[in-house]
């Protein structure tokens, strides 16, 4: 399988409402051999003690406002640890899902892959 990543046009940059730290937000498209398949949208938290990452990865027609049944996502939590980084599934439904692993293999190419996250 091989992916690439498009990186959405804005990359925008956030104050935490809670603590004033800055973070980011961005969104992009993953392809699989050059047909997308997947749009992720991520905020990366810097201005915290943790730095921390919420990820949601996304399969299905979400270009279509009629196709929520074949739609089917992911969020994650990721948090850089000393040699990698460690992924939390923060919605349960999707530890059942007949798609987690290739969702979460998406997700671990988006948090290596994506530019912003430099």
């Amino acid at each position: 399988m091989a992916f690439s990543l498009e990186l959405g046009e804005e990359i925008s940059n956030i104050t935490c409402d809670c603590c004033g730290g800055r973070f980011k937000s961005v969104g992009g498209i993953i392809k699989k051999d050059d047909d997308a398949c997947w749009v992720y949208f991520a905020t990366l938290h810097t201005g915290h003690t943790d730095i921390m990452v919420g990820l949601t990865v996304s399969i299905g027609k979400w270009w279509d406002d009629t196709a929520f049944d074949g739609r089917h996502w992911i969020l994650l939590t990721v948090k850089p640890s000393e040699w990698n980084f460690n992924m939390r599934i923060e919605e349960p439904e999707a530890l059942a899902s007949d798609l987690k692993d290739e969702l979460c293999a998406v997700a671990d190419y988006v948090v290596v892959e994506d530019p912003s996250n430099a």
